[in-house]
């Protein structure tokens, strides 16, 4: 059921966008240039005089529209339980191996004093 909704609404948003996208082009511009050049001035021949207010208003309530059904949309997809993140659903869950065995400190460090003893006799055999 809310799979029906979301493609509605979907369907709706693309219908709205559309219709936004024409009737922004067919607006003419202040400095008059623009597709009202093209055009010939059509839309003052269709809807009049008072093409500029009804092409403006006619933008303002399908942006409304449009808005509000992208945030409908947005709620509703939001709200929605697919099962966890996509991230989720990729990486498989990673097990961590303890050691068996944890170094001891004075093997760690007579390990360090060794790789010490070995870099100052490559140093000093580098230099010469």
């Amino acid at each position: 059921m809310v799979d029906f909704v979301i493609v509605v609404l979907t369907i709706v948003e693309v219908i709205l966008a559309l219709m936004l996208i024409g009737l922004i082009l067919i607006q003419p511009s202040k400095a008059g240039g623009g597709l009202g050049a093209i055009g010939g001035d059509m839309t003052q021949s269709v809807f009049g005089a008072g093409a500029a207010t009804v092409l403006s208003k006619a933008t303002t309530y399908i942006a409304a529209g449009f808005l509000g059904v992208t945030l409908l949309l947005a709620i509703i997809t939001g709200h929605r339980q697919v099962g966890g993140s996509v991230a989720e659903q990729i990486v498989p869950e990673i097990s961590v191996e303890t050691p068996e065995k944890a170094p001891e400190a004075s093997s760690v460090a007579a390990d360090e004093t060794s790789l010490k003893a070995e870099s100052d006799t490559t140093d000093s055999a580098e230099m010469e």
